[in-house]
């Protein structure tokens, strides 16, 4: 049994792929929250005043449009946005099994 002072290597793991994803979260969410405003504003007013009170529905449609008019899914805007969400679920996932420990 550890102490409680003491992180084993895999409390290190966790505590690390915590910060990384808790990052990249702080990082990405602007940049994306902005970039889609700006498509927004490209569209249309209402799309912007849609995108000012709920940026995630928003967001998932713009990667849509950009991913149907390329036909790929290798763009920076679809990319970032799968990027948000998989840090997010990893982030998600690693407090709460870090809160069931405590």
């Amino acid at each position: 049994m550890e102490r409680s002072g003491n992180l084993g290597a895999r409390d290190w793991t966790k505590f690390s792929m915590y910060m990384l994803t808790a990052a990249a979260l702080w990082i990405l969410s602007p940049v994306l929250y902005l970039w889609t405003l700006y498509l927004a504003y490209l569209t249309n007013f209402v799309a912007l005043l849609i995108s000012l009170i709920i940026p995630i529905g928003p967001q998932l449609y713009y990667a849509w449009i950009i991913w149907n008019n390329t036909g790929t899914l290798a763009n920076l805007y679809p990319i970032l946005c799968g990027v948000w969400l998989a840090a997010a679920l990893i982030n998600f996932i690693i407090r709460v099994r870090i809160e069931s420990k405590a």
